[in-house]
């Protein structure tokens, strides 16, 4: 186990606080896309519930 000391956990901190804009873009598009997974994902479950099954297990993997 790691001990960190007060400092460092601070300047981490402020090291995930100060993301460039293409990074937040980026975060923004992986949350879309994983989104319309889960869109598709509950489409097929009307259509063939064992596939759906197996899309979901992928998706929470990602």
């Amino acid at each position: 186990m790691t001990l960190f000391t007060e400092a460092e956990i601070i300047t981490n901190h402020q090291k995930l606080n100060t993301q460039t804009g293409h990074q937040q873009v980026t975060n923004k598009r992986v949350g879309i896309q994983l989104g319309k997974m889960m869109v598709e994902i509950n489409a097929q479950q009307a259509i063939n519930p064992e596939f759906a099954e197996l899309h979901k297990l992928i998706a929470q993997t990602c």
